[in-house]
């Protein structure tokens, strides 16, 4: 579960990096 939240956040993060 932990795990899921981490990948989800950091997607989310490179998504933002990426614009």
């Amino acid at each position: 579960m932990f795990y899921s939240v981490i990948k989800f956040i950091f997607q989310r993060y490179k998504n933002k990096s990426s614009h």
